[in-house]
């Protein structure tokens, strides 16, 4: 997983007058609803774009198997975005956004 390409050009984008990162709407949930996953296993992340969390964590679905990636999902947890391993995750359904 050295080249993250794909997942950088999926979570965040350039701005030329602002560089703070933020999601591309090109993402599994709609803009009217959000995905839900809860972890059924703790996870250490093992590189800076993995996300760590814990059994039972709920996580944001954002995207699932961007292309080059296949098997992990583009998530946010705590206010982080990373990417997580799919088959440690269980989709719990969507919410509708407000």
């Amino acid at each position: 997983m050295e080249n993250l390409s794909p997942f950088t050009s999926a979570t965040s984008t350039a701005s030329t007058s602002n560089t703070t990162n933020s999601v591309n709407p090109d993402t599994t949930s709609s803009e009217n609803t959000t995905i839900l996953a809860r972890a059924l296993f703790d996870n250490t992340a093992e590189v800076a774009q993995e996300l760590t969390f814990t059994r039972g964590d709920v996580l944001t679905v954002l995207k699932k198997d961007p292309p080059g990636f296949e098997g992990w999902w583009i998530c946010s947890l705590a206010g982080k975005v990373g990417i997580a391993p799919g088959n440690r995750l269980e989709i719990l359904g969507s919410v509708k956004n407000p």
